[in-house]
């Protein structure tokens, strides 16, 4: 299943990230410097020629900086990691997975469910629910219905991660149909908005348009 979370770097709490960081041993003059770069901030909101008044921002990370992605990856360090399931992490996104095979797996893996909406609502982290995927793989694997607090979790037959779109078969032909059909629409748009037939001209826009489709992920789909 994959976990998304609801505006994940706006959230971030300054008091918590310290914390983390300092659990982690950063320390000293590092910690400090930290404190002092997320402490005091104030913003305000622009239309046209009207400006709201200055209010101060209590959480979230300064983006477009290199700091920003490292002490989000602190922050969610430990979201999602159980004992019960295998996870990955990207970004705000977080993949946990277990192989089902009695009523017990099934049980181990609601509770890896349940630690994960515990751990979102301690470090006012939520999670978004409508983005969750359910994905279950093999015949023998039954559908449960996993539950997120009061929330139930529907499966789905694919899901898109990455780019990739990957299905309750693992044979990528979702994927490889989807991949066709965006490079034919290139191939349209392509022809349509380029009136030039020179092989040079046309084989550099292909490179530039069209190949790149083609390539993304194969090794994935193959």
């Amino acid at each position: 299943m994959s976990y998304i979370m609801t505006n994940a770097f706006d959230k971030v709490s300054h008091t918590k990230l310290l914390y983390k960081m300092a659990k982690f041993g950063i320390e000293g003059p590092i910690l400090k410097w930290t404190r002092n770069w997320l402490s005091n901030r104030k913003q305000c909101v622009v239309i046209e020629n009207s400006q709201s008044s200055w209010r101060p921002v209590k959480s979230g990370i300064p983006q477009g900086s290199v700091l920003a992605a490292i002490m989000f990856s602190i922050y969610i360090s430990s979201f999602g990691i159980s004992e019960h399931v295998f996870g990955k992490k990207f970004a705000d996104d977080t993949k946990a997975g277990r192989a089902i095979e009695t009523k017990q797996d099934v049980q181990k893996f609601q509770d890896s469910i349940t630690e994960a909406n515990d751990w979102s609502k301690n470090w006012q982290m939520p999670i978004n629910v409508e983005k969750i995927a359910v994905l279950h793989f093999g015949q023998d694997n039954p559908w449960f219905e996993y539950r997120l607090g009061d929330d139930s979790l529907g499966s789905v037959a694919s899901v898109s991660d990455l780019g990739i779109i990957i299905d309750e078969k693992l044979d990528f032909v979702k994927h490889v149909e989807c991949i066709v059909k965006k490079a034919t629409f290139s191939v349209y748009s392509l022809n349509s908005s380029i009136s030039s037939r020179d092989k040079d001209v046309y084989l550099k826009l292909y490179l530039t348009t069209i190949r790149p489709i083609l390539e993304y992920a194969l090794g994935s789909s193959i």
